[in-house]
């Protein structure tokens, strides 16, 4: 298959959600791959983390951050259960132990923009 252009792939027939405009899917990638990781890596990482530190040790709190994140993204989970519920599980551990490693969201929030863009084309391309 040849290389295309993001536009062209976005607007393609292939595509997941064919009958969604081009503005509805801009909306959605900046929406779930932007704006929504920025939240809640803010959220989980910058003040519940954080906080849970502050009040116990750092294992208790990251134990509670890695099965909370999931369990506010279950509504979401459509195709395999099973393995959405997974790679959820995945990136919130891996977000929460960069900010463990780095003392900063800001690492926490890149990769979890380019982990939700992945999965955005992966989920509706492939």
């Amino acid at each position: 298959m040849p290389l295309k252009s993001t536009f062209e792939l976005l607007t393609s027939t292939s595509r997941k959600y064919f009958l969604a405009t081009p503005g509805q899917i801009a909306l959605f990638i900046i929406g779930t791959g932007i704006l929504a990781p920025i939240w809640e890596e803010m959220f989980f990482k910058g003040l519940l983390l954080r906080k849970l530190m502050e009040k116990t040790n750092s294992f208790i709190a990251l134990f509670v951050v890695i099965f909370i994140f999931p369990v506010v993204h279950i509504s979401g989970l459509y195709d395999n259960f099973t393995k959405d519920l997974f790679m959820i599980f995945l990136a919130g551990t891996l977000t929460s132990l960069l900010y463990l490693k780095t003392k900063s969201v800001f690492p926490s929030i890149i990769l979890h923009v380019i982990w939700n863009l992945f999965f955005i084309f992966y989920w509706n391309y492939i």
